[in-house]
């Protein structure tokens, strides 16, 4: 029956096994877009406030639960290209779990319920990876993405940056927040809201509907407050 062993091995494989697979699955996107010259390639794993960032990586508060990678721009940028971005992570998961089980098999490695938790959960993250399908938040999977691919439709496009500034006008009458985008390298005015959580709402929005995207929040000191991104990658 399920013990406490159990329970102590559940939770070694949920808090541990399971990150370091996420991990892996999102290495497999960022070795691609680096390959293929992607621009200010970032990965996160898990979901929430950011805790701690060591170069392109960073950790978030829920650090068991999801992943993500985003890119800005590619330099080798076509459906071959954006195809092996998106098998990535697929490529990686299935690879590292033949890797460990062959050592497992070969006798190099004793065999573990970890090492079959990894080998599980690998595989696991691979078939939902490539089910074709999209998420209610606006993302879809690895899958979705490389059928778009493959059937020639719209896919992933470059980064929109939506910023929220407070207007640079300080006159009485025209205080208050800005929503502005990218254009061309050039920050464009959207929409001027008397508070900044209405102008924080609807950059919120905006990004969401523009993914992949970004949202820098700015103080009223004009420094970065917060910096959020939206991808449309398998979260």
């Amino acid at each position: 029956m399920f013990g406490l062993v159990d329970i102590i091995k559940f939770l070694i494989s949920f808090f541990l096994i399971l990150p370091i697979v996420t991990l892996l699955h999102e290495a497999g996107h960022v070795f691609f877009a680096k390959i293929v010259g992607g621009k200010k390639v970032r990965v996160a794993v898990g979901a929430g406030d950011t805790l701690y960032k060591f170069g392109i990586f960073e950790l978030r508060k829920y650090y068991f639960m999801n992943g993500e990678c985003y890119y800005e721009k590619l330099r080798f940028n076509n459906r071959f290209t954006n195809g092996l971005i998106y098998a990535g992570g697929i490529i990686f998961n299935s690879v590292s779990a033949l890797f460990v089980n062959g050592l497992v098999e070969s006798g190099v490695w004793e065999p573990s319920i970890y090492y079959y938790q990894f080998i599980y959960f690998s595989f696991y993250t691979v078939f939902f990876a490539a089910l074709p399908m999209s998420y209610p938040n606006g993302g879809c999977t690895d899958g979705k993405l490389i059928l778009d691919l493959i059937r020639n439709k719209p896919t992933v496009g470059e980064m929109e940056t939506v910023y929220i500034v407070e207007k640079e006008d300080k006159d009485e009458e025209s205080t208050g927040w800005q929503l502005m985008k990218q254009d061309a390298e050039e920050k464009q005015k959207v929409r001027d809201f008397p508070h900044k959580a209405a102008a924080v709402y609807e950059g919120e929005q905006e990004a969401e509907k523009h993914k992949p995207s970004r949202l820098f929040i700015y103080s009223k000191q004009g420094e970065v407050e917060e910096e959020r991104v939206y991808n449309p990658l398998p979260e």
